[in-house]
């Protein structure tokens, strides 16, 4: 039996929660509401993903198995006042990894006198993470300190090391985003990119960061079939990516350079890419990156970066492959060398479904993010490209949800739940989500804001309170009906006493 979309396996439930194969299964042997299998493959059950997911929000183990996040975000004071924030995060990421390898290394540095314990640290990331030593800050810190951080991080469970690391990147680029930095996706866009996107045996990131987007696709796809790829320019984030990678016990090949100029993995094909690019970063060297095979739908100009990373990521798809792709909401209307382009991919049918995210989504810009998918292998439908879905997700949040920075897990699960519904029969079930054909958009100048294509609120009628007001009008008819007989009586009365 082949896994569908909304079926996961234990392994990807572990991924999920950021636990160990071993906790689901106790999971699964001590709780008596745990979900029962929904299917069977050769590796063994499958879950239904949506009650999983209620499963493990209802029991707090959704994203950590027990994690105390406020314990996990306090492990960086333990070097307050002799790193800045940022290298005291990182810094403890290091010593997360060793801690995730529990071997000699881990023995050495949990052994080190006070005085000797920074040289003990520096020693043992070169010897166990040698590509991670271009992460070590100057560790001139307390020693003190960073043994009492040693001991904190040696008392957590092994199982809740993966997502005690997804909390500290999480505070590790609120700092940088603050500072005006990095443009990492929050947990909420991630999962729902990831869940879109549907699971491939090989993934590309071209721009991966800190491989977050990498990590995460591991639990939609089968235990042990996804092969890992990247590109990332800045060689700190992707010694960063590795070690990311290397906490969540995956491993994955990363090429350096930046994928516009020096594509590193050049005439490869990938299932799968998800990207979210550096944004607003203009094409300064356009003009040497003509007759390049990755235009297929027109030469990007200086400004037109955005369209050169979508056809930069169609590029590097199977013939089936399918593309998610994080871009500011200009890319849907802009006018130019990128209308053109856009033009033509959509005739091309390539187009699988636009998603407007509500704004402050992002971490380190209020501005709305969307995320575009694409599909190679869409048919046609009657002769032309089949519908593409729009969805409206800033429709979705009230006002409380629109001031957190992350989308929680129920509308994350309700864009998926809704998404795959409509890939299955077209159907939504929600005023947020409609498909508009081939026809729609180009009468709609192929302008691809979702507004123009949802459909317009339809007003709930309440009965009773129609019926209340019919009869109360019907009542007040009645009265005054009555009263004017009662005054016509009159008036002719007093007519006959004329007479």
């Amino acid at each position: 039996m082949e896994k569908s979309p909304d079926q996961i396996s234990t392994a990807d439930i572990a991924k999920l929660a950021g636990v160990s194969a071993a906790a689901v299964g106790n999971w699964k042997k001590r709780a008596a509401d745990f979900p029962v299998p929904a299917g069977k493959t050769k590796r063994g059950p499958l879950y239904d993903r949506a009650e999983v997911l209620a499963w493990l929000d209802s029991n707090s183990k959704a994203g950590g198995g027990g994690t105390d996040e406020r314990e996990v975000r306090g492990l960086p004071d333990h070097l307050r006042g002799h790193l800045r924030p940022e290298d005291a995060v990182v810094t403890v990421l290091l010593v997360l990894a060793l801690r995730s390898e529990a071997n000699d290394a881990w023995t050495l540095l949990t052994s080190a006198r006070p005085d000797a314990v920074s040289g003990t640290l520096v020693e043992t990331v070169s010897q166990s993470l040698p590509f991670a030593t271009e992460l070590l800050p100057p560790l001139g810190v307390d020693g003190i300190g960073l043994i009492e951080l040693i001991e904190s991080i040696g008392r957590l469970h092994p199982e809740v090391i993966p997502r005690s690391a997804d909390i500290l990147l999480d505070l590790l680029f609120e700092i940088r985003g603050s500072m005006g930095g990095d443009n990492e996706l929050p947990e909420g866009i991630r999962r729902v990119m990831v869940g879109i996107v549907g699971a491939g045996e090989t993934v590309l990131d071209p721009s991966c960061g800190a491989g977050r987007l990498l990590v995460d696709t591991q639990w939609i796809g089968s235990q042990g079939a996804t092969a890992l790829y990247g590109q990332e320019p800045d060689s700190w984030a992707r010694a960063l990516a590795q070690l990311n990678l290397q906490i969540h016990g995956m491993s994955g090949e990363l090429g350096s350079g930046n994928a516009l100029l020096a594509d590193y993995w050049q005439g490869r094909a990938f299932d799968r890419v998800i990207c979210n690019p550096p944004w607003g970063l203009r094409l300064l060297d356009a003009e040497e990156m003509t007759d390049d095979p990755r235009w297929v739908w027109g030469e990007p100009g200086t400004g037109d970066w955005s369209m050169a990373w979508v056809q930069h990521c169609l590029y590097h798809l199977t013939d089936a492959g399918r593309a998610a792709v994080a871009l500011p909401p200009k890319v849907l209307f802009e006018q130019g060398r990128s209308a053109r382009i856009r033009q033509r991919i959509v005739k091309a049918g390539l187009l699988d479904s636009v998603l407007a995210l509500p704004p402050g989504s992002m971490l380190s810009t209020s501005i709305a993010p969307v995320i575009l998918v694409f599909d190679k292998g869409r048919g046609l439908v009657d002769g032309k490209p089949a519908p593409t879905l729009f969805v409206d997700a800033a429709g979705l949040v009230g006002s409380e949800s629109r001031r957190r920075r992350d989308l929680d897990l129920g509308v994350s699960k309700l864009l998926q739940d809704n998404y795959w519904r409509w890939r299955r029969s077209g159907l939504t079930g929600d005023r947020q989500f409609n498909e508009a054909s081939f026809d729609e958009i180009a009468a709609n100048g192929f302008d691809l804001s979702p507004q123009r294509y949802l459909r317009p609120a339809v007003s709930t009628l309440d009965v009773n309170h129609l019926e209340r007001v019919r009869s109360r009008l019907n009542q007040q008819l009645s009265t005054t009906l009555d009263e004017c007989a009662s005054n016509d009586a009159q008036l002719r009365a007093m007519l006959e006493e004329k007479d």
